[in-house]
C-alpha cells in the first residue's frame, strides 16, 4: 500500500504517517522512558570476538496485481434511420432465417440489434441483464454463422458484452480469435491487452510474456504499454518495466483508473535499481502541472521508503517541495518529518540532529498547525533522543553520543506546550545520559543492535518482494551472518540459504548484496561481531 497523503490537515498527514510507521514514534524500539544506566565492567583491553543471535522475524511480502485496465468497451453500430427496438428485432429475424442474405447483411442487422438491446441495458434497471444476455446471444449467432470469418466488430461486441455479464470464459473465446485473426488491428490489440491482463492476474506470467512478444510499447498505445510493464516487472527487469510504465503514463487518458496506474509507476520505478534522476525526469515527462507533480513525487518518495531506499526516498522529498513555487508552510511538518525518519533507516547518524533542526523549524513556521501536530514533534524528537541514548550506552558509538546530546537541546528548546513528555521529566533523561559511560566490553552490544537492526527489515521485505513477484510460491526461513567490525561496517555476510538465482537463494543474494553497505553501531573494542538475523519470509494472502 502506498501511503498518498500529501494534502489536507497538517494533523491529518502527521497522524497518517504516524500511522504507516514511518515517523518511527515508539517503534523499533524506541522508548520514551529513561534507559537504566548499564552497570560496566572494568576495562579487559584486547580484542573482543562477540557471537550473536537475534531473534528471528517474520515478514510478510507484497506480490503487486496489475488493477489499471478496465473491460473493453461495447462499440456501437447505429443505422441511417432509427428503428425501435421491435423492429430491430423483426429485421434481425428476417435476416437470420434469410439463407440467401450475406455474412455482412447478416452481421450489421444484429450489431444494429445488439447496440439497441445495450442501450436500452443502460437505462432499464430491472431488465438489464436480460437485455444484455438477449444482445449477447445475438452477437453469437453472428459468429456461428460465419466460423473463422467474423468480422472484427462482432467479436469485439461479443468481448464487450460477455465481459458485462460477467462471463469470463465467453469473453476469452472472443479475445483468442481477435488477438489471432486482426493482431495487428485495433481489436486485435485490444485483445492481447485484455489477455495478458488476465493472466498476470491469474498467476500466468509465461503465458502473459508469449502473448507479448513481438508488442513493443507505445506512448500511442497505453493499455498496451502497461501490461508489458508488468511482464517486465514480473520478469525482474526493473529498467525495462520503468520504462514501459513512463511510456504508459505518459498516454494514459482513462481518469477512474489514472490512481492505480500512478501506483505502478511509483512502485515499479522505486523497485528499478535506476538512478533517483530516471525516476524524476520520467515523472517531468508524464505530469503537466505543478501540484500534480508534487503529489507524484510524494508517492514516489513512499514507495523508495518500502523498498527499502531510504536516500532516495528523503531526496525525492526535496524534488516534491521544489516541484511547487511555494509550497504551502502546513505541508513543510510532514515532509520534513519524514524525512528525518528516512534519514534513521539509512543509519546516517551524523544528519539526525539537522534533519530533526528542518523539522522543528518547518514546524515553527506552520501558523496553520495545531497542538497534535507540535506534540508529534515533541514525541518524535523525544523518542530519537532516548533512543541514540540507548545505544550509546550499549555500545559506545560515539556518533549516538553526539546524536543523543543534539536531540536532547532540540526537545529543550520547544515550548512547553509543544512536547509531550513534559519537558521535566526529558530534562531528567538529558541529565541522566550526561552521566553515562561508553561500556568496557561488548556484553550489550546485542542491545545496541535491536533498533538498527530492525531499521533494515524493509530492505530484507523489499528483497523477498522482488523475487516474489516472478515466484508467487516462495516462503521459508532465511538466515543472514553479518560479520561486523569494530567501526560498525559489514566486511561478510554469509547467507542460509546460499546465493543463488532461485527462490530464498534469489532472495539471498539480494539481502547480500545490501547488507555489505549496512553502517551498524561500532564498538570500544576491537574484534569482530558474528551476528545472526533469522526471518520467516512469507507472502500476505
Amino acid at each position: 500500500m502506498i501511503l498518498t497523503e500529501a494534502v489536507g490537515r497538517p494533523s491529518e498527514r502527521i497522524a497518517a504517517l504516524a500511522a504507516a510507521g514511518l515517523l518511527g514514534l515508539g517503534g523499533c524500539g524506541a522508548s520514551t522512558r529513561a534507559p537504566t544506566p548499564p552497570t560496566h565492567p572494568e576495562e579487559r583491553g584486547g580484542k573482543e570476538d562477540l557471537a550473536i543471535e537475534l531473534p528471528e522475524v517474520e515478514l510478510a511480502g507484497v506480490r503487486f496485481v496489475p488493477e489499471a485496465i478496465v473491460a473493453p468497451s461495447m462499440l456501437l453500430v447505429h443505422g441511417t434511420r432509427t428503428g425501435t427496438l421491435e423492429r430491430l428485432r423483426a429485421t434481425w429475424a428476417r435476416t437470420r432465417a434469410d439463407r440467401r442474405a450475406s455474412a455482412a447483411k447478416r452481421a450489421l442487422d444484429g450489431q444494429l440489434l445488439a447496440t439497441a438491446l445495450f442501450e436500452a441495458a443502460r437505462t432499464d434497471v430491472a431488465r438489464r441483464d436480460a437485455l444484455l444476455t438477449e444482445a449477447a446471444a445475438v452477437v453469437a449467432a453472428i459468429r456461428a454463422a460465419s466460423p473463422g470469418t467474423t468480422d472484427e466488430t462482432s467479436l469485439v461486441m461479443g468481448a464487450a458484452l460477455a465481459f458485462a455479464l460477467g462471463d469470463a470464459a465467453a469473453a476469452e473465446a472472443y479475445l483468442v480469435e481477435l488477438s489471432q485473426r486482426f493482431a495487428d488491428r485495433p481489436g486485435g490489440v485490444m485483445a492481447r491487452t485484455q489477455l495478458a491482463f488476465a493472466r498476470l492476474r491469474d498467476g500466468g506470467d509465461a503465458i502473459a510474456t508469449a502473448l507479448l512478444a513481438a508488442a513493443t510499447p507505445a506512448a500511442t498505445a497505453p493499455e498496451l504499454a502497461y501490461v508489458i510493464a508488468w511482464t517486465r516487472f514480473r520478469a525482474g527487469d526493473g529498467p525495462g518495466a520503468a520504462a514501459a510504465i513512463t511510456l504508459a503514463a505518459q498516454g494514459w487518458t482513462a481518469a477512474a483508473t489514472l490512481p492505480a496506474l500512478e501506483r505502478d509507476f511509483v512502485v515499479m520505478h522505486a523497485r528499478s535499481g535506476l538512478p533517483l534522476a530516471t525516476a524524476l525526469d520520467a515523472v517531468a515527462a508524464v505530469t503537466g502541472d505543478a501540484p500534480r507533480r508534487h503529489a507524484l513525487l510524494f508517492q514516489l518518495a513512499t514507495a523508495y521508503g518500502f523498498a527499502g531506499r531510504p536516500d532516495e526516498a528523503r531526496a525525492a522529498l526535496d524534488a516534491a517541495v521544489a516541484a511547487l513555487p511555494a509550497p504551502p508552510t502546513e505541508l513543510l511538518p510532514s515532509i520534513r518529518l519524514l524525512q528525518a525518519e528516512y534519514v534513521r533507516r539509512a543509519g546516517r547518524v551524523d544528519e539526525l540532529g539537522t534533519a530533526w533542526r528542518a523539522a522543528v523549524a518547518a514546524m515553527a513556521a506552520c501558523g496553520s498547525c495545531g497542538a497534535d501536530d507540535r506534540r508529534a514533534i515533541g514525541d518524535g524528537l523525544a523518542a530519537r533522543a532516548v533512543e541514540a541514548h540507548t545505544v550509546f550506552a550499549t555500545a559506545g558509538d560515539g556518533r549516538f553520543r553526539r546524536a543523543a546530546e543534539e536531540l536532547y537541546r532540540q526537545f529543550a528548546a520547544l515550548p512547553d506546550g509543544a512536547a509531550r513528555p513534559d519537558h521535566q521529566a526529558m530534562a531528567q533523561y538529558a541529565a541522566d545520559f550526561a552521566q553515562v559511560r561508553a561500556p568496557a566490553d561488548g556484553a550489550q552490544y546485542k542491545d545496541a543492535l535491536a533498533v538498527p537492526m530492525a531499521l533494515r527489515q524493509q530492505e530484507v521485505l523489499a528483497c523477498y518482494e522482488a523475487t516474489l513477484q516472478g515466484q508467487p510460491s516462495v516462503s521459508g526461513a532465511l538466515a543472514v551472518t553479518l560479520e561486523i567490525d569494530q567501526q560498525g561496517a559489514v566486511r561478510g555476510v554469509a547467507t542460509d540459504p546460499p546465493r543463488g538465482a532461485e527462490g530464498l537463494a534469489q532472495v539471498a543474494e539480494c539481502v547480500d548484496a545490501r547488507a555489505r553497505a549496512w553502517q551498524l553501531p561500532a564498538r570500544v573494542r576491537p574484534g569482530t561481531a558474528r551476528v545472526t538475523a533469522r526471518y520467516v519470509l512469507g507472502a500476505r494472502p
